[in-house]
């Protein structure tokens, strides 16, 4: 299980900068938001970066706090234009998947959610509609 600062208060606040390795980006891309740089071999989520925990019907254990903040700071990514989600959120998805295993998340728990997050995710990754 990776070991991380964060501090509760969203839910849960970043109290470092956690670098994650992934091939999500195609080379020759790069994505510089205030508080997450996107490069072609890594996600780096800067210190201070807010994000809910795992969302749904589920419970919040330690094994989970990780790949949630991987994949919220994707999908938050997506939301805000910066990724296309048709283009990227299976990518996405499937990181998740396999963040879940790597912290230990028995097979039948982290494919439910894998499951769930497939079949619900996409209004969460869609671009949002500013309102004027």
């Amino acid at each position: 299980m990776k070991k991380f600062k964060y501090s509760k208060g969203f839910k849960y606040i970043t109290r470092e900068q956690i670098i994650q390795i992934c091939d999500i980006l195609p080379l020759g891309l790069w994505v510089d938001h205030e508080l997450i740089t996107l490069e072609p071999s890594r996600i780096i989520i800067k210190e201070r970066y807010a994000w809910d925990g795992p969302s749904g019907l589920t419970i919040d254990t330690k094994n989970t706090h990780y790949p949630s903040l991987i994949h919220d700071a994707f999908y938050q990514l997506m939301r805000e234009g910066y990724l296309d989600s048709k283009i990227y959120r299976k990518a996405v998805d499937d990181l998740f998947l396999e963040l879940l295993k790597e912290e230990g998340m028995c097979y039948l728990r982290r494919m439910l959610w894998y499951k769930m997050v497939r079949k619900y995710g996409a209004k969460y990754a869609s671009k949002k509609k500013v309102k004027l």
